[in-house]
């Protein structure tokens, strides 16, 4: 891996290659709820806020998925495309979902074409399909979950991983990958 060395929290960036070649750009930060370390932050409700992270690097925090999540989402994204921003960590961490339309909605904004969630009922008539008409993705992602990221949180995880428009990083995962990174470049904290 590629990294600079350093304190975790002190806005350093780890740069990993993931399956596929895909390179991820990970910001380490010490309070990823409450703030956007050395970043600009954007707050929103208090189920969501996003900011440019240094290194032109998106992030967003969804806490929860209200009837005002989707649309906040929209306004931060296209806020961040605008500035270039072609990275974006997905944190839905601690997330324990919400209205299922908001998640689906999210997630045709930034997974492919095809599949998102399918909901199968005993009575056929009665299923459903959310779907993707986009024809492609304006960011290369990283998700942070953890074990209570649940409902339409894993919905949307679930479609970003399933499309490959990006990763899933849970907290064991992170931490055995940060420490491997500052192993590999010889880093003591």
């Amino acid at each position: 891996g590629e990294g600079t060395c350093g304190k975790i929290g002190n806005g350093n960036t780890l740069k990993l290659v993931a399956a596929a070649d895909i390179e991820i750009v990970f910001a380490v930060l010490m309070d990823t709820v409450g703030r956007i370390e050395d970043g600009v932050g954007t707050p929103r409700d208090a189920g969501m806020f996003g900011g440019i992270l240094k290194g032109n690097i998106g992030y967003i925090k969804i806490a929860s998925f209200s009837s005002n999540t989707a649309k906040e989402f929209a306004e931060v994204s296209e806020e961040m495309k605008k500035s270039g921003v072609r990275k974006l960590i997905l944190d839905l961490r601690n997330n324990p979902g919400g209205i299922v339309s908001s998640a689906v909605e999210i997630a045709q904004t930034i997974v492919p074409l095809g599949n998102i969630v399918s909901v199968t009922y005993r009575d056929e008539k009665m299923n459903y399909k959310y779907e993707s008409k986009l024809s492609s993705v304006p960011f290369t992602m990283a998700v942070l979950v953890n074990e209570n990221t649940a409902s339409s949180a894993e919905i949307l995880a679930s479609a970003i991983q399933d499309s490959k428009a990006g990763i899933l990083i849970s907290l064991y995962l992170y931490l055995f990958v940060i420490s491997l990174i500052f192993s590999s470049i010889n880093c003591h904290l």
